[in-house]
């Protein structure tokens, strides 16, 4: 049986936007919570947006498929991960458009 932790790429990709979207929510719902107008109420989805996508890119590693340790996630066209252990870096077949949130 194969590890289940770190996920495989693919894996973190559907994670990363599933977690995003789960935090863009949370900061509206917390915000409307709050009972904050509605510029509070956008503004707490683009936090949570970000700090949403900030933790999975930064915080949680996908696995290396060459070696099977901690591959981290960086934009660009494609998106690329970046292994800490063995240095092979894996190209995928989709992008993020602007490369701005995987700054490593």
């Amino acid at each position: 049986m194969s590890r289940l932790w770190p996920a495989p790429i693919w894996m973190h990709l559907t994670f990363t936007v599933l977690v995003s979207a789960a935090f863009f929510f949370g900061g509206a719902f917390a915000a409307a919570l709050l009972g904050a107008g509605g510029a509070a109420f956008i503004g707490g989805a683009v936090v949570g947006l970000i700090v949403g996508q900030v933790f999975m890119i930064y915080c949680v590693p996908a696995r290396c498929p060459k070696c099977g340790g901690r591959t981290y996630y960086r934009g660009g066209t494609p998106i690329t991960y970046h292994c800490r252990d063995c240095q092979h870096v894996h190209a995928t077949s989709v992008s993020d458009r602007s490369g701005a949130w995987g700054g490593r």
